[in-house]
Formats: structure tokens, sequence, C-alpha cells
């Protein structure tokens, strides 16, 4: 969700883009060891430099995909903005 100051925009309402689906392959198999997941915001609420950005993450264990057991904790985030 991205806001530029000024915006008539309430921050409290959640207006998030559509989501970004991301896979990591290997999952640690000893929990508290850290893994790494790199994933390309393609849809991104048209986010621009300057812009406040909220990022929600989240599991789908529903997901056939998603064998790993026990919670995600996220430990840190690098957003990295590029211009094409």
């Amino acid at each position: 969700m991205a806001v530029t100051p000024g915006d008539a925009a309430n921050i409290v309402t959640d207006s998030f883009d559509t989501v970004n689906t991301c896979t990591d392959a290997t999952v640690p198999g000893t929990a508290g060891f850290l893994d790494q997941i790199v994933c390309t915001l393609t849809t991104n609420d048209s986010v621009a430099a300057g812009d406040l950005v909220r990022v929600r993450r989240c599991r789908l264990p529903a997901d056939a995909t998603d064998t790993a057991t026990g919670d995600m904790e996220l430990v840190g985030a690098i957003l990295e903005y590029t211009k094409n």
C-alpha cells in the first residue's frame, strides 16, 4: 500500500494492491536458521519515490506447495526501488 504525503488517503484503511506470490524452494531444517526470500512486487499500488509504503506478508498454509511447519518470522526487510 503506497501513500504519498499530502494525499487524501487514510492510512488506517487498508487499500493494498493485488497479492504478489513469492516462493522459496528451501526451508531451513532447523528452527531459528535464517533464509532469504526475494520477491519482485509487480503489483505495487503505483508506489513512487518518496511514498510511504506498507507491505503485508503472510503464508498460505492451505497452499499445497507450503510444506513448512511452524510459524514464519520476519527478521528484516530491504525494499529496493528501481526505475525502468
